[in-house]
């Protein structure tokens, strides 16, 4: 699986091999602007720019958890290691 960050509050979670949508994720406001999977791809952490960071189900691909504040791409990184 890959992701794909847009100019939009989404995230499109892509098969590598066809490039085609697996899942749809919405729930941030406004621009995502990362992602990160956690190393068992059971996770994946996505930031926006309206300072959020949604943790979802990569199983069925719902919201675990929203947290708020700045978070920075290196800062993403870290905590979806620590997932």
């Amino acid at each position: 699986m890959g992701t794909s960050v847009s100019p939009w509050p989404k995230v499109y979670v892509l098969d590598v091999l066809t490039w085609h949508a697996v899942a749809q994720l919405e729930g941030h406001e406004e621009d995502v602007s990362s992602c990160a999977w956690c190393p068992d791809g059971t996770r994946l952490a996505s930031t926006s720019d309206d300072e959020t960071v949604i943790i979802w189900d990569a199983t069925r691909w719902r919201e675990v958890a929203k947290l708020t504040g700045r978070v920075d791409n290196a800062m993403l990184t870290t905590a979806s290691n620590a997932l």
